[in-house]
């Protein structure tokens, strides 16, 4: 079969990887991928036949008053050139990797009758709002979700919550949602000794205890929460490691400065090698107010490294437990689960035990799963 995939860029978040995941897995069934993007891939089979990169440019620019004319000038750019990709190149499925991104396909669908399969992998628009971004490209954003509804054949999700409100939202029959959660890639994430290395690395002592977060550095994901629970901690034998990127960087160093934890908060930025900083830590934590299916959680229990995350669907679905989960934005909350972490040891055990428990849910061939679901024939 031949699919057609659109992806804007290389954001190396969760979904990128699992995007990347797809293309591959794509590939090694001997099936054909085209993918539109501003840049390349950084993809197991590159220089395989079977995948193809067709390059646009960058149209969109977030910070420049004309930017709604850039949003619908690429949005139609984009509309054509997957028509035409979609003749020249004899397309059988198209692929969105978000909701509000199929309308793209919209007109090729009819004209030569490809089906659209789209991924709910998170929520766009409850996204754009806790990044404060424009009410407009919100409502804009939300049109989109509600056409690509629509013209979908088939919606993947890794997150039952979200996409069954989603449904009711949109009054969609549920007959085209197929669940697949995300897995632990257990070839990539897994213990490893490199805890030495990188504590000797940031000059953190051996013995300390570290937390750490693993991701994007943007204000949903409220990393700015963990430095608060740090100031209230007020401990120098603990630790912070922060391995990420993202617009939120600058505020986070100058919260941590604010907060005088600037030698106990270590801010690595992004690595590509991210399993060997999730060794080197003892409990991650994940305090988002959004999330679909978090790689950062499955990529720790991969590693063996308990896990504690704000109690949101998307958390839930991966660690269940009440034990592992704290309220959402709730800083004198956190600081208190991150104390009775550090003084008693028996507690610590007892959440790598569930967390344990957890990981064994998540490993099972994820690729043949989606390659499956993608190439099964199915009507609206």
């Amino acid at each position: 079969m031949n699919f057609l995939i659109t992806y804007s860029k290389n954001s190396g978040g969760g979904l990128f990887k699992r995007i990347c995941r797809l293309i591959d897995a794509l590939a090694d069934a001997g099936h054909t991928v085209h993918y539109v993007s501003i840049g390349n891939f950084s993809l197991r089979h590159s220089n395989s036949e079977n995948i193809v990169f067709h390059k646009i440019p960058k149209f969109t620019d977030v910070n420049s008053p004309f930017r709604f004319i850039h949003y619908a000038l690429s949005g139609m750019l984009l509309t054509f050139y997957c028509i035409y990709l979609s003749k020249k190149y004899k397309i059988d499925s198209a692929i969105a990797p978000g909701i509000s991104c199929a309308y793209v396909y919209g007109p090729a669908k009819y004209l030569f009758n490809i089906k659209i399969i789209s991924f709910i992998l998170g929520d766009a628009t409850n996204d754009m709002f806790l990044k404060k971004m424009n009410k407009l490209l919100i409502v804009l954003c939300s049109r989109l979700e509600h056409i690509g509804f629509l013209i979908t054949n088939k919606v993947i999700t890794n997150n039952k919550y979200l996409t069954n409100n989603k449904c009711i939202i949109y009054k969609v029959k549920s007959a085209i949602i197929k669940y697949i959660p995300n897995d632990i890639n257990t070839s990539k994430y897994k213990p490893k000794n490199t805890k030495s290395r990188i504590r000797r690395e940031y000059n953190i002592p051996q013995e300390a205890f570290v937390y750490g977060y693993f991701g994007n550095l943007i204000e949903g994901k409220k990393v700015d929460l963990i430095i608060e629970a740090f100031q209230i901690l007020n401990r120098k034998d603990v630790w912070l490691l922060i391995a990420g990127r993202g617009y939120y960087e600058k505020r986070l160093i100058e919260l941590a400065e604010e907060c005088s934890l600037r030698d106990n908060i270590i801010f690595a930025g992004w690595k590509n090698n991210v399993e060997d900083y999730i060794n080197a830590v003892n409990m991650t934590v994940l305090p988002s107010l959004s999330e679909g299916m978090p790689e950062s959680i499955l990529e720790s229990l991969g590693c063996g490294i308990p896990c504690i995350g704000s109690d949101i669907s998307g958390i839930r679905e991966v660690l269940y437990y009440d034990d592992l989960l704290f309220t959402p934005n709730n800083t004198s909350e956190l600081s208190k689960y991150m104390f009775k972490i550090i003084e008693d040891k028996q507690h610590y055990l007892y959440l790598n035990n569930l967390c344990n428990i957890r990981k064994e849910c998540f490993v099972f061939d994820w690729n043949k799963n989606i390659v499956d679901e993608l190439t099964t024939r199915y009507n609206n």
